[in-house]
C-alpha cells in the first residue's frame, strides 16, 4: 500500500499525464492505470472483493 505522499506523488503525475494527453488513444494506458490503482485500493479495502467479482465486457 502507498503512503499519502506516495498518493499525492501519483495523482500528480498522472493529472500532468492526462493535460499532455492529444487524444483519446493516449488517454487509454493512463485511464488503464487509474483503474487498476483503483482495483488494488478496493482490493486491499474490501479483502479480496474485486479479484471475486466477474467482468463484463461491452
Amino acid at each position: 500500500m502507498q503512503t499519502l505522499e506516495q498518493q499525492k506523488a501519483t495523482v500528480l503525475q498522472l493529472r500532468e499525464e492526462i493535460e499532455q494527453a492529444r487524444d483519446v488513444e493516449a488517454l487509454k494506458p493512463i485511464l488503464n492505470r487509474i483503474l487498476d490503482i483503483v482495483a488494488s485500493s478496493l482490493d486491499e479495502d474490501l479483502g479480496g472483493w474485486v479479484r471475486d467479482q466477474a467482468t463484463t465486457t461491452e
